[in-house]
């Protein structure tokens, strides 16, 4: 397996001053199901952060059901996003997104970053 297509520790996005930069200093890709946030990094990769809120996606099994396949997306589309970009990127669920079934969440999913990959920083 190519390593780029498992999910590292260094490939997530989890120290509290880079979540602050991506919530203060992002270009937002906002769509029914997802905002997408994205920040040029250093680290000459792309790394991930998904969120799903108690709020917005509901139990325990729904919000990690979500942010599973949206780890998975990623995995899928890693080696080309990063050949073309190094980019902190977090996913946050609206509401609704737990009612979508896997197959269409992924390929919802497959779609926003075929536009990242489009238009970038744009």
């Amino acid at each position: 397996m190519d390593k780029f297509n498992k999910f590292p520790p260094d490939v997530r996005l989890n120290s509290k001053s880079d979540i602050e930069l991506i919530f203060k200093n992002s270009k937002a890709y906002r769509s029914k199901h997802t905002t997408i946030l994205l920040r040029k990094n250093d680290k000459g990769f792309c790394r991930l952060l998904a969120i799903t809120s108690k709020k917005n996606v509901g139990n325990a099994v729904s919000r990690n059901r979500v942010k599973r396949i949206i780890r998975e997306s990623f995995r899928n589309i890693q080696t080309e996003l990063n050949a073309e970009y190094d980019f902190d990127i977090a996913v946050l669920a609206k509401r609704g997104v737990s009612g979508l079934t896997n197959k269409d969440l992924f390929e919802h999913l497959e779609y926003q970053w075929k536009k990242i990959i489009r238009f970038g920083l744009k």
